[in-house]
């Protein structure tokens, strides 16, 4: 045997002497390894511009074998049907794994993510779902568990949250109703702030509420603190304190402006009403 030195990996290895002068790889690897990238043969070379017109004037007048032709409905349906099942054996669902893998790697999400803004792109980035999908089978056990009343966004503490959350961005947050909890807290009152007060059902049959800033339950009595901005539709206004009023509360409004200016006189309303 004839040791030669491999001309990729650089490895020593033996070969027999007949092959003495055609061997320049260690394995079917490195072989591979030559025909790609920097080691191919032909890495770096241009056609030239003579080469490129003879290849041009060889090709002139062969038009494709496939111009101008179309699949028709029924092969269509066949190239459709034949995808299907090779999509079922042990080689096409390692291929759409493969496909799919490549899909959701960083540089495919960088790319994708150019055209986006940076805020969705930290929600994508943030949500547990990320690359999951829902199967058909989930599909109809969420369609069974709203069927028997089950499904969490049924459950009346989830809808109280929800509303909560969507009846004011800045939920009991807002300047002036820290102010006021801040009164009442000085005044020895007990509050029950964002209570939820039931008033019908929606389209689904699922219990309804509202949520004043401040319910004091000793004294049946609702403060609302009204900023100028969100509380300019008296007729909305007006349907809350009726809704209030069924419910056995009285209603006190107190004005931005006038928990801004005049506390005190804030504080001599609520002593009258309780």
């Amino acid at each position: 045997m004839i040791k030669l030195i491999c001309n990729i990996c650089g490895k020593e290895y033996e070969v027999p002497p007949y092959r003495k002068d055609i061997s320049k790889y260690c394995s079917r690897k490195c072989f591979g390894e030559s025909k790609r990238g920097k080691n191919h043969f032909n890495y770096g070379k241009h056609l030239s511009e003579e080469t490129k017109r003879k290849i041009g004037a060889a090709r002139k007048g062969h038009a494709p074998w496939n111009k101008g032709k179309h699949l028709t409905d029924e092969d269509k349906k066949k190239k459709s049907e034949a995808i299907k099942r090779w999509a079922k054996t042990p080689k096409g669902r390692a291929h759409f794994k493969k496909m799919n893998k490549l899909s959701h790697m960083p540089e495919a999400e960088e790319k994708r993510s150019k055209s986006i803004s940076k805020w969705n792109i930290e929600e994508y980035k943030r949500d547990p779902q990320r690359g999951k999908r829902l199967t058909r089978k989930a599909h109809e056990k969420t369609r069974q568990m709203f069927k028997e009343g089950i499904h969490p966004f049924q459950n009346p503490e989830t809808r109280k949250k929800t509303m909560r959350a969507l009846c004011k961005k800045n939920y009991g947050g807002t300047w002036i109703e820290k102010k006021i909890g801040w009164l009442l807290a000085q005044m020895g009152i007990k509050t029950i702030p964002q209570k939820p007060i039931p008033y019908g059902v929606d389209s689904w049959g699922r219990p309804k509420y509202l949520f004043p800033d401040f319910v004091l339950p000793s004294h049946n009595l609702i403060i609302e603190c009204d900023g100028e901005y969100w509380h300019q539709d008296e007729r909305r206004e007006k349907q809350r304190d009726r809704v209030f009023a069924e419910q056995g509360y009285k209603t006190l409004h107190l004005s931005g402006t006038e928990i801004r200016q005049n506390l005190e006189g804030c504080r001599n309303q609520i002593e009258s009403l309780i």
